[in-house]
């Protein structure tokens, strides 16, 4: 018997398999200033910070990402089944993603808070902006619904 069931385990890979699509549409996008611009509205993805770190380093934090954004998933869809084999509500599954986004995107603005601790000490916490927990929460919000539907 297994610990998650495959009802658990397609909305939350089909959320991770977003979160790459959308950090890969970014890295497109960012050659086109203009295109970026529109399109951070329909494809947001707290991404775009990450393709200007050094090569490997972008491409493991996009997979670290994806990696979280399921397994939030499964947890939240998890809970919300409470080990039935019955399929997780949409709604729930929706909001599972808003709030893995949300979460991974709050990481990122904690990373970005930790690099800046070094150089200026205690004084990062009021130089960090929430912006890529704000956008992760809008990415689950706009795309969320895609996998409410598996």
């Amino acid at each position: 018997m297994s610990i998650v069931n495959r009802t658990l385990l397609r909305p939350a890979a089909a959320a991770g398999a977003l979160w790459l699509v959308s950090g890969v549409i970014q890295l497109r996008a960012a050659q086109e200033p203009y295109f970026a611009q529109a399109l951070t509205l329909v494809v947001p993805s707290p991404n775009a910070e990450f393709w200007r770190w050094p090569a490997p380093w972008s491409v493991f934090a996009l997979l670290i990402g994806a990696v979280s954004i399921a397994a939030i998933m499964l947890v939240v869809t998890a809970w919300d089944s409470r080990g039935t084999r019955v399929r997780p509500h949409f709604t729930s599954v929706w909001f599972a993603v808003i709030v893995a986004g949300a979460m991974v995107g709050l990481a990122i603005d904690a990373i970005g808070a930790l690099a800046l601790f070094p150089e200026v000490g205690i004084d990062a916490l009021k130089l960090v902006q929430i912006e890529s927990g704000l956008i992760g929460a809008y990415w689950g919000l706009v795309q969320g619904w895609i996998p409410a539907l598996y």
